[in-house]
């Protein structure tokens, strides 16, 4: 009885208006930096490494001040938030046996932090105060302020009139922004945002969206990324779909779907046919990915079951693809070796594929969590979360096939979207309200 006279009066007193406007101050201070680190996801790791230590710290106080804890009950879809502590715990641990202390290992410490914020955040239960709409659009506009940034630079007529805007785009974006992998993933999260847009805003904002989302779709016509260029293809024709069955305008939708996709497959075969290298047959044939992948798993089969710990597990892909001829001839020399920013770094050179470096790092406990990251992310979710949630899962899947958590697909992008996309207020609008009624 004293126990639950005791939760009874904290309860109180964390309803008490002097607690009230502490925790309006706390929540809104954590809003500005979730919102300002969803918005720098764009640039690169460093620029974003503090905003999470600020966006971490600020959930905490924000969790104690709103007497959140009073009220924590255990519910399956924490169990996502189990599989991420895991996976940054396993790191240390793993460390313990290991022989190699490499720098690398710092690095990647520091990358998988996130999967630590976002793990706790997960089970000590997100805060509601969170808006999608409002996340959605703050992911539309900077991408698209991105996007036209480069063109800015590059210099719009530019940009309009000469054929080689992929390479001066190309060089823009790596000087400002980095690799087009992690660029094109944000592009691709935020084509995502926009098909929840899409399917929950008033009409007036369904105008507003052609503006970003065509901004957007152009850089991604244009990239010399495949898997960005063909998953944004994907989400343009979905959205297409979306936005006229939202206009009441469902068959309009399905001809005008149709026209653009006949419209995508004529410009594909032309970019890959004259424009962008990465699609054309010799390089298919001779993609390093495949030779890469030979020496990972080569690699892995030393300690299939329980894997090598980060450091060991770099150090040994590295020494079997140094001592493998196709390996050099087709990744290392072209890529790293002659690349002109290469610090003289060998572990640089890594599996490029997700669940292939898990496997390396920690044998089949590795890949069962690496597989459990994506299968239980929307498990216990709201509905009016689900389809965004899944189209994101999608696109991560399909970047992890060909990186790795640390290089161009940061723990930090990965946490913070999805967790955000599971748990920010979808409140519906006036419009689906007006439908409702």
């Amino acid at each position: 009885m004293k126990a639950d006279n005791s939760i009874a009066q904290l309860r109180h007193f964390f309803v008490s208006q002097p607690m009230r406007n502490i925790q309006k101050i706390t929540n809104g201070f954590h809003l500005i930096a979730g919102y300002l680190l969803a918005a720098a996801l764009i640039l690169p790791f460093r620029f974003q490494y503090h905003l999470l230590w600020i966006f971490f710290i600020s959930y905490g106080i924000d969790f104690f001040a709103s007497g959140r804890l009073l009220y924590w009950q255990w519910t399956r879809d924490k169990w996502w938030g189990v599989v991420m502590l895991l996976l940054w715990a396993l790191q240390p641990l793993w460390h313990l046996f290991e022989h190699s202390h490499l720098p690398y290992f710092n690095q990647v410490m520091d990358h998988r932090l996130a999967f630590m914020a976002f793990g706790v955040m997960t089970i000590l239960g997100f805060s509601k105060h969170f808006k999608m709409k409002h996340l959605a659009w703050v992911l539309c506009s900077s991408a698209a302020l991105a996007v036209l940034y480069i063109i800015i630079k590059i210099g719009c007529y530019t940009f309009i009139t000469d054929p080689e805007r992929t390479y001066h785009f190309m060089v823009e974006r790596i000087t400002l922004f980095g690799s087009h992998m992690n660029f094109n993933l944000y592009l691709n999260t935020a084509l995502v945002s926009a098909i929840y847009i899409a399917n929950n805003s008033s009409r007036q904002a369904l105008w507003w969206l052609l503006l970003p989302v065509t901004i957007i779709a152009t850089a991604l016509a244009i990239t010399e990324g495949r898997v960005g260029m063909i998953t944004g293809g994907t989400l343009c024709l979905i959205g297409i779909f979306v936005w006229f069955r939202a206009m009441n305008l469902e068959k309009m939708g399905r001809i005008v779907g149709g026209i653009c996709l006949l419209i995508g497959c004529c410009y594909g075969l032309h970019h890959i046919a004259w424009v962008n290298s990465h699609f054309k047959g010799s390089d298919i044939d001779d993609n390093p990915r495949k030779y890469i992948w030979h020496v990972a798993i080569e690699t892995g089969k030393e300690h299939p079951l329980l894997g090598q710990g980060v450091s060991d597990a770099r150090k040994n892909f590295v020494e079997h693809g140094t001592n493998d001829t196709d390996f050099i001839e087709h990744y290392a020399q072209k890529n790293i070796f002659e690349n002109e920013n290469w610090n003289g770094d060998l572990y640089v050179m890594h599996p490029h594929n997700a669940s292939i470096a898990f496997w390396l790092e920690y044998g089949v406990i590795g890949v069962a969590l690496f597989l459990l990251l994506f299968l239980l992310a929307p498990v216990g979710i709201d509905n009016n979360n689900k389809l965004t949630t899944i189209l994101l899962l999608g696109v991560f899947l399909l970047q992890a096939t060909f990186e790795i958590f640390g290089s161009n697909l940061t723990p930090l992008s990965w946490g913070f979207f999805v967790t955000l996309f599971r748990n920010a207020d979808t409140t519906p609008c006036k419009k689906t309200e007006e439908k409702t009624t």
